[in-house]
C-alpha cells in the first residue's frame, strides 16, 4: 500500500473518529437536558402539591397524618367521589381567589 493511500485511509478513519465522538457528545448532552427537564418537572409538581396542601390548610398538620388520610381517600376514591371532591376543591381555590383578588 502506497504512503498516500495510508495517509488518506488514517485521515479519514480520524474524521470518522472526530465525527463519531462529536455525535456522542451531542447525544450525551440530549440526555443531559433531558434529565434536567425531569428533575425540574418534578420538583415544579412537589412544590405545587406542597402549595395546595397549605391552601387546604393543612399545611401545619403532621405529615403522618396528612399521608393517614390521603391513603384512607384513596381507599375508597371512586369515580363519584373523586367528582365531588374535585369540585370541593375547586370551589375552595376559587374561594380562596377571590379573597386575595378583594384584598
Amino acid at each position: 500500500m502506497s504512503k498516500a493511500l495510508h495517509d488518506q485511509i488514517h485521515a479519514a478513519t480520524e474524521k470518522l473518529a472526530r465525527l463519531k465522538a462529536r455525535e456522542l457528545l451531542a447525544e450525551q448532552r440530549e440526555a443531559a437536558k433531558a434529565r434536567d427537564k425531569a428533575r425540574r418537572e418534578d420538583a415544579h409538581r412537589k412544590i405545587e402539591l406542597g402549595g395546595l396542601l397549605i391552601a387546604s390548610g393543612v399545611g401545619d398538620y403532621n405529615p403522618a397524618e396528612i399521608i393517614g388520610v390521603m391513603l384512607a381517600y384513596q381507599a375508597q376514591r371512586n369515580e363519584e367521589r373523586a367528582e365531588q371532591m374535585k369540585r370541593r376543591g375547586l370551589d375552595h381555590l376559587e374561594a380562596r381567589k377571590l379573597i386575595r383578588h378583594n384584598k
